[in-house]
């Protein structure tokens, strides 16, 4: 019986993480579920496949340049989901 309580909080422990999870994920904390980013974990692995295979290696170095130029690019940077802030200061709007 105590095991079976024991399952049971762990099991409700989980939930809760997966729940503030969702939410930090809506906040724009973290990538949780909907989004990801470009895969870091791959990346980490490329690069030591990219020791034994020039072809690896090859990838690697398009996918930092492509990076880097999108980042060069002088684009403005494109507002996220939690930007709120007015251009003009003389369109704010007051909630009440």
């Amino acid at each position: 019986m105590i095991y079976v309580l024991w399952g049971l909080g762990i099991l409700a422990g989980l939930y809760c993480l997966h729940r503030a999870a969702l939410w930090a994920e809506r906040r724009g904390w973290i990538y949780y579920r909907k989004a990801g980013s470009s895969g870091a974990i791959g990346n980490a692995f490329l690069e030591i496949q990219a020791t034994f295979d020039p072809a690896a290696r090859h990838v690697q170095e398009e996918r930092e340049r492509a990076h880097s130029q999108t980042q060069e690019s002088g684009d403005p940077p494109v507002p996220g989901p939690q930007s709120t802030t007015p251009e003009d200061p003389t369109q704010r709007q007051t909630r009440g």
